[in-house]
């Protein structure tokens, strides 16, 4: 099967991800990245953080920007958003702001 290498690249870094990666259920952090391309120049990145502050409290961080510069435009965008959700047996609740 053809796959342009950008897809081949994209692809191993998922299942490498996958095979090291441990899921949280409780306490600790994780901590992810992403990065994206395509033919047209554009350009796409993401930081995204949760931090246990308790067993049933969570505070997340999202950063991202993309960028495009094509032929009929170009464009910049930013993004952060910060929230916190506390889970309260039996539902949980999350408070956030972009």
């Amino acid at each position: 099967m053809f796959l342009p290498e950008r897809l081949k690249v994209a692809l191993a870094m998922v299942v490498l991800t996958s095979a090291v990666a441990e899921p949280v259920m409780a306490g600790g952090a994780v901590i992810g990245m992403g990065a994206e391309g395509d033919t047209s120049d554009g350009r796409a990145y993401s930081l995204f953080a949760d931090v246990s502050i308790t067993d049933n409290t969570w505070l997340s961080a999202a950063l991202a920007r993309n960028e495009t510069n094509s032929e009929l435009f170009e464009f910049e965008t930013k993004f952060l958003n910060v929230s916190l959700d506390h889970f309260f047996d039996p539902i949980g609740i999350r408070v956030g702001g972009s």
